[in-house]
């Protein structure tokens, strides 16, 4: 844990990513293609176990002496295998078809309180280090 940034701030990440993962298991396990969903739900919790794994032993921590920061690749490899995975005909495309349209647009209501934030911040309403 960085001792730069307060527990709580800690604690509500943390309970913004559970409430996230399980919005986004939820939509996947309404697809009637169960199987896949498992799957897919398997996939997506190890990616975000090694992710957090890697956070916390400082992987993607920027510091003056790296060249290109490593979650540049944290942000980019992800969104490289899911587009080549969803541009491809098969299993999970066919899944991905099968979600109802307003839990894949439910998954991503996060971003409208990050963007809130923002503009606080922006605004000097909120402490950067939050």
């Amino acid at each position: 844990m960085n001792v730069d940034v307060p527990g709580g701030l800690w604690l509500a990440a943390l309970a913004a990513t559970a409430v996230v993962t399980i919005i986004a298991c939820t939509a996947a396990l309404s697809s009637p293609r169960r199987s896949v969903a498992r799957t897919v739900i398997a996939v997506l919790l190890a990616w975000l176990a090694i992710d957090v794994a890697l956070g916390a032993v400082g992987t993607f921590a920027a510091s003056p002496t790296t060249w290109v920061p490593f979650i540049a690749l944290g942000i980019a490899v992800p969104i490289v295998a899911g587009v080549a995975l969803l541009t491809r005909p098969g299993a999970v495309q066919r899944f991905v078809d099968t979600i109802p349209l307003h839990r894949l647009i439910g998954v991503q209501v996060y971003r409208a309180a990050g963007v809130i934030f923002l503009i606080a911040w922006a605004a000097g309403r909120m402490p950067g280090v939050f």
